[in-house]
């Protein structure tokens, strides 16, 4: 619980200053039944400074051909130090490998970090239908004023 506790709190960290995607926080509880799943697996990144302290996490998918790392937690005190999130990136690709998986999907945001790791770019688009569409009219004459 302790671990889990720790690991929710650097997840908080990335979410609330994610500014690529913005989404809302996951419960908690979602990471205990993902953990109990053996579909899922966590990559814990410490650091050994006056004992073990963790400084990252990586909560990843095993599919059936491919590897995918979901949520990513990060102690931003330690990324400028020992950049966690690249290393975080550099050991989802060994434990793909690891498990032999022919494919790693790495998501949507950070694009150049990943590259270096030899990722390919792939476009998407996402389109979206609302019924009520009062406040992006809203939002659109607002822009239109401040103009």
């Amino acid at each position: 619980d302790e671990v889990l506790d720790e690991w929710y709190r650097l997840y908080l960290n990335v979410k609330n200053n994610s500014l690529e995607l913005n989404t809302f926080a996951l419960p908690r509880t979602f990471f205990e039944e993902i953990m109990r799943s053996s579909d899922w697996e966590a990559i814990q990144l410490s650091v050994s400074d006056e004992g073990t302290k963790i400084c990252g996490v990586i909560f990843c998918f095993k599919g059936h051909d491919n590897y995918i790392p979901m949520i990513i937690g990060i102690d931003y005190t330690y990324n400028r130090t020992f950049n966690v999130y690249r290393q975080g990136l550099y050991q989802v690709v060994l434990r793909a490998k690891q498990l032999n998986k022919s494919k790693i999907s790495l998501g949507f945001s950070a694009s150049v970090e990943k590259q270096k790791l030899g990722a390919t770019s792939i476009p998407v688009h996402a389109y979206m239908h609302t019924v009520d569409s009062y406040n992006m009219e809203l939002i659109s004459n607002k822009m239109a004023l401040a103009k």
